[in-house]
């Protein structure tokens, strides 16, 4: 079935003590579940996954998912200027969102979207941007058709005209089209070449859904990961 994906990662998490860790991870996830109350998006309703670096969130249906790009990416922020300082270190955030078809089984969630999302997350682009953003304490990447489908339209939490388009190539051979968006920047800074074009010059046709089988998503790969929600 088609479900909408959050993934969540602090960034820099593997180069940091195990201490460090141990807190930045309580308060990723802390900072996490009360930007979703503070946003009033339903917690107690989604499927929570963990990770070492991050978390993962099946966001239920009724939610709208327009609403969860703009709410939860907002309160985020806001919370993370409450939080930004954890054990001495700086906590900063990857927010990825990504809508796609996976499938559920015993041991959890499976499917390109789950990969998707993750990848997304980790792309070494997004980690460039986030560092040459020095006043942002997150980086946002939307998948181009979940872009267009939840975030364009949806209410103008967003200034679009701030977002860049990126290519992330992905270790099961996809090339997945993206938006980054810095909060409180006119342009997100460290971006690629490629990357510096607006919006409305970089769209050569409008996707018609947001899915993993969209014009802008290559081959899905035969090593889908299993998610095993926490």
């Amino acid at each position: 079935m088609t479900q909408t994906f959050v993934a969540v990662k602090v960034d820099g998490f593997a180069a940091r003590s195990r201490p460090i860790q141990v807190l930045l991870w309580g308060a990723m996830y802390d900072v996490v579940r009360l930007a979703a109350a503070d946003a009033r998006l339903p917690w107690h309703d989604f499927v929570v996954g963990e990770r070492a670096d991050g978390v993962f969130l099946l966001v239920p249906g009724p939610t709208s998912p327009a609403d969860l790009a703009g709410g939860l990416v907002s309160a985020l922020v806001q919370r993370l200027r409450d939080h930004y300082t954890v054990g001495g270190d700086h906590m900063r955030l990857r927010v990825a969102l990504h809508h796609g078809l996976a499938t559920e089984d015993a041991h959890g969630w499976a499917g390109g979207a789950v990969n998707v999302a993750w990848q997304l997350a980790d792309a070494p682009v997004l980690g460039g941007v986030l560092a040459a953003a020095i006043r942002a304490h997150l980086v946002l990447i939307a998948s181009d058709p979940c872009f267009d489908g939840l975030v364009a339209p949806g209410p103008r939490t967003f200034d679009t005209d701030t977002f860049r388009q990126v290519r992330v190539a992905t270790v099961d051979g996809m090339d997945i089209a993206a938006w980054i968006y810095v909060p409180n920047y006119a342009v997100p800074p460290g971006m690629p070449p490629q990357g510096l074009i607006p919006r409305r010059a970089a769209r050569q046709e409008p996707a018609d859904r947001c899915a993993v089988g969209a014009s802008t998503v290559g081959k899905t790969g035969n090593g889908d990961n299993i998610f095993n929600g926490g």
